[in-house]
């Protein structure tokens, strides 16, 4: 099997090894779980924002800064839901102003608990990680914050694959798509690419997503 260039969508390329296997010439799907699927006991939608601001590689992860510039231009009537493992919290200290305020909540339950909540709210605001992911396949509005390491491999997905509820911000920069092995020193602990992301284009993206004038 040949299995094209270096940097190639995987979902495209893991279909391409399937097509070869049977025989058959089947197109990548969408980033998307069936309609007729539904997580149990999920709540009623609503108007609940989820932020996932937390990454297991710290140098993905935009400051906390930018997350209370975030939760500041959301309105007021939004429940605000930050999702994390347990340990997150400690491990990210600069991230405590965030997570005391009063109408915010912290959940750290696994995947099979925190399915129903992605898939009632409102919008997930959420840097690289499994948990936009499954956010982007329940087709809940989902905004990723990426690194551009993954560009033309992970994130943004390619445009064959990419279901209209995902949306991606990430600052192209001409080592893109090193898949995490930057050559750059880090800017405040992060990739230079997550740390020159603009918040005013992800204020403005978010506003755009809620419905709300820029």
């Amino acid at each position: 099997f040949e299995s094209g260039p270096p940097l190639m969508d995987k979902v495209i390329r893991w279909t391409l090894f399937a097509n070869w296997l049977t025989g058959e010439d089947l197109p990548p799907p969408l980033i998307r779980l069936p309609d007729t699927w539904r997580p149990a006991d999920a709540p009623p939608p609503g108007s609940t924002v989820i932020l996932v601001p937390f990454s297991a590689v710290p140098e993905k992860q935009s400051p906390a800064e930018l997350w209370e510039t975030i939760l500041d231009n959301l309105p007021p009537s939004h429940k605000i839901m930050v999702a994390g493992a347990p340990d997150d919290p400690a491990e990210n200290p600069t991230f405590q102003a965030l997570l005391t305020r009063t109408n915010v909540t912290y959940n750290d339950s696994l995947f099979e608990n925190l399915t129903p909540f992605l898939r009632a709210a409102k919008l997930v605001i959420s840097v690289d990680t499994a948990t936009m992911h499954l956010s982007v396949a329940l087709g809940t509005p989902t905004l990723c914050l990426a690194s551009a390491a993954y560009v033309n491999e992970i994130v943004p997905y390619a445009p064959e694959i990419s279901p209209p509820n995902a949306h991606i911000i990430y600052t192209a920069i001409d080592c893109q798509s090193c898949l995490g092995q930057c050559i750059h020193p880090a800017e405040n602990g992060m990739y230079p690419c997550v740390a020159r992301i603009d918040p005013r284009r992800v204020t403005e993206k978010i506003q755009s997503l809620l419905g709300e004038n820029p």
